[in-house]
């Protein structure tokens, strides 16, 4: 088959266009109301108006790859891998989605939902039905909330040391001489990072 034996490399951008009978704004819009305990109270387009989608593919042997996937929809960017064959026409992608402050933005979302990643895992067939193509990684998702927690405890948990070290440290200062404070400061900050 001639598609089997197709390679090369492509680069594709393309400005102010659609993702025609789904809609991601409303998707993500409705997910981080579930998150929040809230509901989305609009009305939605039947499609997905994106600003921008751009890619780098590489074809080896009729399969199509790419590692910089990216759609910029208001209020979301979308960055993923995925590869696609087109002997089978079987298709598998990964992609975190991030909520962005902009005055477009399809919902309000708390500050702190803006920091994590809401990844997205599709595959299927392309004459599957779309509607079960992609579905929430809640793993992965469970795995970057483990996170955020552990890097907010630990930047609290190092202002309450720099707080309550801070007058030994003045201290030492004064016996050992300037600067030294500064150091073991440092030294501990490391222990954090």
């Amino acid at each position: 088959m001639l598609t089997s034996n197709l390679n090369g490399e492509l680069t594709a951008r393309l400005n102010d266009g659609a993702i025609l009978r789904t809609n991601i704004s409303r998707e993500m819009c409705e997910l981080v109301a579930q998150l929040e305990g809230q509901q989305v109270e609009r009305e939605w387009h039947p499609d997905t108006r994106f600003e921008r989608f751009e890619a780098t593919f590489q074809v080896r042997n009729g399969v199509v790859e790419s590692d910089d996937l990216l759609i910029t929809l208001p209020g979301i960017n979308v960055q993923g891998e995925g590869d696609f064959n087109l002997n089978s026409l079987n298709f598998t992608t990964q992609a975190n989605a991030r909520l962005v402050d902009t005055a477009d933005a399809a919902c309000q979302v708390n500050p702190r939902l803006q920091q994590l990643p809401l990844p997205v895992s599709c595959e299927g067939h392309v004459g599957d039905d779309k509607a079960q193509w992609c579905r929430f990684d809640r793993t992965a998702f469970q795995a970057s909330v483990v996170e955020l927690l552990r890097d907010e405890a630990g930047s609290r948990v190092e202002e309450e040391l720099e707080e309550r070290l801070g007058e030994s440290m003045d201290r030492i200062d004064e016996r050992l001489g300037e600067g030294a404070g500064q150091e073991l400061r440092e030294g501990i900050r490391r222990l954090f990072n």
